[in-house]
This record gives structure tokens, sequence and C-alpha cells, in this order.
């Protein structure tokens, strides 16, 4: 199996910016928890890992040191886990002795914990084998071909940091709200209260998520949302807003408005029955009033201002609009189109602004080009992806930036991060196997034949994968949740000035 590449990134300045951001304090003790569980070489190469190269290691590898990988040999892939209490070195663990190397294998990805006290590692081996974690201990994380994988590593070292910032301001997550607009990147359930075709509320949709049930998201488990969540230390997502769960306390983590097959545009919601950017808007409106009842408007106001907003657009604008839409065809070229997405983009993030929010992320769009839906739409029988898609997708993301460059200006307490997704994603599309994935032309589920969403799963197919992990796609155009981890994690990476 060959091993992930790390992600596109930029971390050199990251200490520095850290600095400014946060204070010398907090910045010294969150480099103590991860120098506690890193050594000092790993976090070397990776506060001065170059973009768009891997992560040397200046290790040998031992063949004597475990193994452990979830390849179906009886060997295990470390995960994070919360223990109950600080219990004693056990089982395999106390084979090694204290100095010794712990050999991760590829495809790890980690389970992250805010408790840093009782933070440790573990291997899904039947017994107890918890390696906890104390004051002063020092392991090494490698990956066998001795490359520091994303998804092993840097994503521990994000939960670890994160928790510790979270800690040092007497918090269990690092930002007090979450709160969510988009399509169905960001859609937990939205859809399941609105009469739409556009819904996620049936397996195999949820077979790999907490419950192993469908709860609206569509993916076999975590959105990168939820993965974003998870690392920034919350203990419960953000509720979809027309769920029954979005009442009461459970506002004050935030919400999510997103709805599948809503874009920018509000005929792009309208014709495919989904909730318009518009409406979504308005029912951030009632969000906050609630959130007032429940808080208080001092608290309500706090939590507002230094929530996280995030928002996603643009996907279904093209792809279930634009594309398909021979009378917006003939009225726009690409490029047109993109134009007038973006002022509807700068309108929103004002009126997001004028409401309270302070720090925005932004979500732009990923190589449509290589998404299987658009594959089969235009019919294309060649290797790789469509190359005028991509650049299409392209130009949208750079109008997005050169507006949200502009609103920063004109808005001063405005923080606004405009993602790239594209490369990244781009790469993993491209080179699947370079990231651990067998599949990447085609989703994991079975896709309906007929019916008014042929890109969903069909929900009387038998043809799910086995193991959706090995696919970067779960449906035509969703993304699986081993794709949405690295995802999330890249973007954290680029979105630290919002946290």
């Amino acid at each position: 199996m060959h091993a992930k590449k790390p992600p596109r990134f930029k971390m050199g300045l990251l200490f520095p910016i850290l600095l400014i951001l946060i204070g010398f304090n907090k910045i010294r003790l969150m480099y103590q928890a991860i120098f506690a569980s890193l050594s000092k070489p790993i976090m070397a190469y990776i506060a001065s890992a170059k973009p768009f190269t891997k992560i040397k290691m200046a290790i040998s590898i031992s063949p004597k040191v475990p193994i452990m990988q979830s390849n179906g040999s009886g060997k295990r892939c470390p995960q994070i886990k919360v223990a109950p209490k600080p219990e004693p070195v056990a089982n395999h663990a106390s084979t090694w002795n204290k100095n010794s190397n712990r050999l991760l294998g590829t495809r790890t990805c980690h389970h992250v914990t805010t408790d840093l006290q009782n933070l440790s590692l573990h291997t899904d081996y039947e017994g107890p084998d918890d390696i906890i974690l104390g004051p002063g201990t020092a392991r090494h994380l490698l990956t066998e071909n001795g490359y520091l994988g994303w998804c092993s590593s840097i994503g521990l070292a994000l939960a670890l940091q994160f928790a510790t910032m979270a800690d040092a301001q007497g918090t269990t997550s690092i930002v007090p709200a979450m709160i969510l607009f988009g399509d169905s990147a960001v859609d937990s359930g939205n859809n399941n209260y609105f009469p739409t075709a556009f819904k996620a509320n049936y397996l195999p949709y949820g077979k790999d998520f907490i419950s192993h049930q469908p709860t609206g998201r569509f993916c076999n488990g975590k959105l990168a949302t939820d993965i974003t969540a998870d690392i920034l230390g919350f203990k419960t997502y953000p509720p979809a807003y027309l769920s029954p769960q979005a009442t009461g306390k459970n506002l004050l983590v935030g919400a999510n408005f997103g709805s599948a097959a809503a874009g920018y545009d509000d005929n792009t919601a309208i014709i495919n029955h989904a909730i318009p950017l518009s409406q979504q808007l308005e029912y951030y409106k009632e969000y906050r009033v609630k959130l007032a009842k429940v808080a208080g408007s001092k608290r309500a106001a706090a939590i507002l201002k230094g929530a996280l907003y995030l928002v996603g657009f643009g996907t279904a604008d093209f792809l279930q609009n634009y594309y398909v839409n021979p009378s917006l065809k003939k009225l726009y070229t690409p490029d047109q189109y993109s134009a007038y997405l973006a002022t509807i983009f700068s309108s929103f993030i004002k009126d997001l602004y004028g409401l309270g929010a302070r720090k925005i992320g932004v979500v732009p769009l990923p190589p449509l080009g290589c998404f299987p839906e658009t594959i089969t739409m235009f019919r294309y029988r060649k290797h790789g992806c469509i190359a005028r898609i991509n650049k299409n997708a392209q130009g949208f993301n750079n109008k997005i930036n050169t507006t949200a460059i502009s609103l920063q200006k004109k808005l001063p307490a405005l923080k606004i991060v405009v993602f790239d997704i594209f490369m990244p994603l781009h790469d993993v599309f491209t080179s699947p196997s370079d990231y651990g994935f067998a599949e990447a032309r085609k989703g994991c589920c079975q896709t309906r034949k007929t019916g008014t969403v042929p890109i969903l799963c069909d929900p009387k197919s038998p043809g799910t994968c086995r193991n959706a992990s090995q696919y970067v796609f779960w449906d035509d155009v969703h993304l699986s949740q081993a794709t949405n981890q690295m995802l999330a994690e890249s973007m954290l990476l680029q979105g630290i000035s919002l946290i």
C-alpha cells in the first residue's frame, strides 16, 4: 500500500502568526503539550515544511519496530481515544522500552480528544493496550517509508495544538460556536425536513457515521465540517437548523443552515427544491433571536462574534444549474456567470458582517472536472479530468479570492480566509494511489440508474463497496469520509488566523 502524501500547505510562518494572534503564554502552553507528545525532530520538519513537497524524515527505519496497519492482516490502525482514567501501560506496549519509537502504518487516521490528561494512543487489539502519553514522555511518530503522514501525525498535532489552546482558555472548544452555510458538502440533515429529492436520509448514507445510521449527511460518515468541529474540541455538532435538535442549549454551539443543491444563485436552489441562500440568511436571523433567549443578549453577542463561520457554495451552481441549463449558458459564459456569483458572494458576506460575523472561512470550488458526475455528464472517455471544467472552476475561485481581498479592506474587523481546496484535491483525484486510495473515477456506492437524482446512492442496490476509505468519492459527487479527513485538516492549517 502506498503512503499518503502530506497536504499542500504552508507552515513555515505558523509560529510567528500564532505568536501574534494568541500571545506568548498560550503559545508556550500549546507547544509544551505538543512537544510532550511529539518528538522535536518531527515538529521541526512540520514547522519548516515547504508547500508542494513531501515532509521527509531524517530517520532510519528499523524493521524491528511494530507496524500497525488496517490492511486486513490482523494488525490494527492506531487511533486516539480518551482513556477513562490514567491507567498503567499494558499489553504489547510493555514490550517496548521507554525510548522506543512507535511506528504508525499508512492510512492511519485519528480520533481526537481535548482531554490532554487522559490522551492515549489506542491500537484496536483485543485486551488492554493503551499507551498513556504522560508528562515528559516523547514518542516518535513515524511511517514505514520515512514520510510524515498528514492523516496520522498532522492530525494528532492539530488535535493537541487546538486542545491546549482551548484548555488555556478554560473552554472545551477553541471557538465558541460554528455557523455553517452551504450546499451538500455542509448539509447535516436540513433537507430531511424540506420537500426535495436531494436527500441522504437512507442507507447506505451514514453507514460509517458514529450511529451507523443515515443522518442526512451526503457521505458514508463524517463531513469535513464535522471533522473540523472534532479537532476544534466540540463535544457535539452544530444542529441542522430545521431539525428538532435545533432548540434550547443545543444552539449554543452554533447552527447548520446548509442545504444540498443550494448555491449562491437562488435559482439553483429553486430549480432543485433546496433552501436558497437568501432563506439560509433569514434562518440565521431567526437563530440570533433564539440564541439571545437561551444565552442572554450579552453572551449571545459574544458567541456570534467569536464563532467560526463557514460558507461553501458553488458546486451546485455549476453542476446542478449552469451546465445543465441551456438558457443560462446562452445568457452567460462561464466567466460571466462566475462574476455574477461573486457579486452575490460579496453581498452575502457584507450581510453576515452586519449581523455580527467576524471570522469567516470560505470553501471555493474543488476540481469539478474530476468528479464522476461531470465525467458522466460530458461523456468523457479519456483518462484524467476535463480540463475546461477545471479551468472554469479555477476562474470562479480567482474571483472569490479577489472579492474576499476587497472585502477585507472595506471591513476592517473582518477576518476572512478563502481556502485552497482545488490543488490538494486535484492531486488526490489524479494520483489516488499516492494517498493510499484505490479508486477516484467512481464512487463507493452504486448510484441510481434512473430517477430525478441519479448522482446519489441507490437504496435498493447491493453494490456499495466494503471499504469506503479506499475510495476518494462516496457517490458521484460527494467525498468519502477519508477524503473529508484530509480536507478538514488542510483547511484548518490554512485557516489558523480565524481561530
